[in-house]
């Protein structure tokens, strides 16, 4: 069945399924575009208008104005800081750990002989990785002294 939009004049093909959908109750239609009308505002406020904290858009619940379905995008922002936050941590504590077997391998070597190759091993690899993180370094500082200049 052809369908025609009256605001905009758009045609399409409208599905069995999609016109079954016509056939529902008028209170559950009613409340469905209740629902509809409250998501798209509270979708538009918090894009346009609604004021940032932390880069992230400010979420009010159903009892001060605002939709659910907030709630459910702020809980999902949530866990995707703190999955990052998880990611760095681990990622710090990883360097940390490596820092650690370095400075301390010849007391890790005495009180476990077994690790002396394994040992050495990682701090040749640490020994030749040095120049390249210290090259890395440097050409960093002296890319941030370079912007630093142009702003004098």
């Amino acid at each position: 069945m052809q369908q025609k939009c009256p605001k905009c004049g758009h045609k399409w093909s409208q599905t069995p399924a999609a016109q079954k959908l016509r056939g529902l109750d008028p209170e559950v239609a009613g409340i469905l575009r209740e629902e509809a009308r409250r998501e798209a505002a509270a979708r538009q406020a918090a894009t346009a208008n609604a004021s940032f904290h932390g880069g992230q858009p400010e979420t009010r619940n159903a009892a001060d104005g605002g939709a659910a379905g907030l709630e459910g995008r702020a809980e999902a922002e949530r866990r995707q800081r703190s999955g990052f936050l998880r990611g760095f941590v681990s990622a710090v504590l990883l360097a940390a750990a490596g820092i650690a077997a370095y400075n301390h391998a010849p007391r890790a070597i005495e009180a476990l002989p077994d690790l002396e190759a394994y040992m050495a091993i990682y701090a040749d690899w640490v020994n030749a990785l040095r120049p390249k993180v210290d090259s890395g370094v440097n050409h960093s500082i002296q890319l941030i002294q370079d912007v630093l200049a142009r702003f004098r």
